[in-house]
This record gives C-alpha cells, sequence and structure tokens, in this order.
C-alpha cells in the first residue's frame, strides 16, 4: 500500500491504515515507557532510554592540570587526559625477563586463514551505531558493502598476516574518555575508552577465534575461566560458584571468599612478557610475529567534541615509549 501511495495512487484504504499505525506505534510506546517507569524495572534500562531521548551526555571537565591551574578548553583537557593515559602504562624492564615453561600441546598454532565467508560473518555481526576508528570507516559502510568488501578485506588480511606487517592506520585510536566517579576536574577520574580501525577489530577476532580454538584443543584453559568463552559468562561463573558454596555449607563446612581488584589490570600488562607467554603456549610463526607487530608502534589521541591536541600542523599523538636494546619502540595498550 505504501508503495501504491508512493507512486501518487494515494487511496482512502492506505491513509486509514497509515493512522491505524501511527496509533499502534504511539500505544506501544506509552506502554513501554509504562513498563519502565515500573518500580520493578531496572534502573540501568531507565535512564539508559531517558538518556537516548534526552540526547544529554556527561560532560567532560574543567580539568585541573599538573600545576594546579583549571584548564576548561576542549584542545587543553584533550591534551590533560592524553598525558594522564600515558601515565599509567607500564614501562617494562626487558633486562631482566623470565622464560616461562612451555606448555605441553598436541599441536601448534602457526597460521591463520581468511575466507570471504569468515570475514562476511563477522561484518554481519557488526552494530551499525557503533562509532569508526581514526580511519573514518563505518561499520554501516561495511554492512551496505559487505558483498564488494569481504573479498577485498580477506586478501588484506592474509597479506597483512603473510608479511607480518600492520598497517599504520591500524595502530592508531582516537581514546574518548569517560567519567567514573569522584570529581570531574580530576583527569585520574576518567576511563579511556579507544576507538580503532573496525577491519583490524575484525581481523583481531578472526584470529582470537583460532587463538581460542587452539588453546581448547590442546585442553591449556581451566574449566575455571569463564571470560572470554563461547557458552560462558558471568552467569555461569556465579552458577558454578554458588553450587560449591551451598554444598560446602550443606555439609556443615567453612567457605572463606578473597576478592581482589587488580587497579588498571589491562594498562599493566608486561608486553614483552606477554609475547613470551603466548610462545610458551603453542603460538609461533606468522600468529606470534603478526601479534607483537600489532603490539608495537602504537598511538593514541584524545578526542573531545571533535577536536585534540594539535602542535604546529600536526594532531598530538601519545604513545608509551620502551626501549628494546638501541631502537625505541612504542607501546599502546
Amino acid at each position: 500500500m505504501w508503495k501504491a501511495a508512493k507512486g501518487g495512487a494515494m487511496t482512502a484504504e492506505y491513509q486509514q491504515a497509515e493512522r491505524r499505525v501511527t496509533n499502534l506505534i504511539r500505544n506501544s510506546k506509552r506502554a513501554f515507557e509504562k513498563k519502565l517507569a515500573d518500580k520493578n524495572a531496572s534502573n540501568r534500562q531507565f535512564f539508559a532510554y531517558v538518556k537516548k531521548k534526552t540526547g544529554t551526555r556527561s560532560s567532560i571537565g574543567p580539568l585541573k592540570a599538573a600545576g594546579g591551574e583549571t584548564v576548561a578548553d576542549e584542545q587543553g583537557m584533550a591534551e590533560i587526559l592524553n598525558k594522564q593515559f600515558q601515565s599509567v602504562f607500564t614501562r617494562e624492564d626487558t633486562n631482566n625477563i623470565p622464560e616461562p615453561d612451555t606448555m605441553d600441546m598436541n599441536s601448534m598454532l602457526y597460521d591463520v586463514k581468511f575466507t570471504t565467508r569468515d570475514v562476511k560473518k563477522k561484518i554481519a555481526a557488526l552494530k551499525r551505531e557503533s562509532a569508526p576508528g581514526p580511519d573514518g570507516l563505518a561499520p554501516q559502510l561495511l554492512k551496505e558493502l559487505k558483498d564488494q568488501l569481504a573479498p577485498a578485506l580477506a586478501m588484506i588480511f592474509t597479506k597483512s598476516l603473510e608479511e607480518g606487517v600492520v598497517p599504520t592506520d591500524w595502530k592508531e585510536a582516537n581514546v574518548s574518555p569517560i567519567f567514573k566517579k569522584g570529581s570531574k576536574s580530576q583527569p585520574s577520574n576518567y576511563r579511556p575508552v579507544s576507538l580503532t580501525s573496525v577491519a583490524c577489530k575484525m581481523m583481531e577476532s578472526l584470529i582470537r577465534d583460532k587463538i581460542t580454538d587452539h588453546l581448547e584443543l590442546n585442553k591449556i584453559i581451566n574449566n575455571s575461566q569463564h571470560g572470554f568463552l563461547k557458552g560462558r559468562s558471568c552467569v555461569t561463573n556465579l552458577l558454578e560458584f554458588l553450587e560449591k558454596a551451598t554444598t560446602v555449607v550443606d555439609g556443615g563446612g567453612n567457605f572463606d571468599i578473597i576478592y581482589l581488584d587488580f587497579a588498571k589490570a589491562f594498562d599493566k600488562v608486561p608486553i614483552q612478557r606477554l609475547l613470551k607467554k603466548v610462545r610458551a603456549h603453542g603460538i609461533r610463526g606468522k600468529v606470534l610475529t603478526w601479534i607483537e607487530q600489532w603490539l608495537t608502534g602504537r598511538r593514541q589521541r584524545v578526542v573531545l567534541n571533535g577536536k585534540f591536541f594539535v602542535v604546529g600542523r600536526r594532531a598530538f599523538w601519545g604513545a608509551t615509549r620502551q626501549r628494546t636494546g638501541a631502537t625505541p619502540v612504542y607501546h599502546f595498550h
């Protein structure tokens, strides 16, 4: 009926249907909002809906610089946050790295094959509304052109792995600061969220899948691991924990719990030690070389409302510097 009306054949039947659909949508929205306002609804859902409808966002700053002065302009705050995020990175001592024991395995992982079919699956799983990285290639563009782009991306991924080279654009990130808690004037109260190349993230995901298969095949992952595994989550973790706890308590035993939270755990992973652990777990050859290249030479910049700190004509890119022998190497966490 809409196609007919679009072609100029506007009928009373179409107008009646249009009014009916409008009323259905309006009533559905009212029912949804009433459900959100119900006291049994989660606060997270309610405030997420309000935030979406109002378009409000948590503001950044003004921020206090190291000297104590207050900075309110966006470029100045971007510089302060960029320095803050750099400061928490690990400065790894590469002179005394222990050699981990090699795991007992039936097979090694040397290579990964990238097929057009696998790339299409990754594109289909992308969220249209996700933000692009510095290259500006949005998920929506990839989804609209997946039939044309998937074969080309599969070739690029294969070439990148074969040569052990990660494109420079894939090593750059736009960082969006997210306020956590406390005073908004303290740079340390913001959490960095990195927006990187969507294409690179798809390649990372494909390699990650093969690594997970390799670890599961060789029974390297402990049964107590629930994070980052298919079919496992916080819920399965809690269910197993609850089963264990109630069994002990019902049997009259004592059950002690120790909670640990590593501050900035992901920021403080020592890269060279991580690579040695990866090798000890049977990941070698092209895959290990690519991972090492992916981890080195990375750059970031904090972007606030499209603005970032500028030196001359060039954007200020922050990096954590680390020396390996006489060659300066930049690591991004």
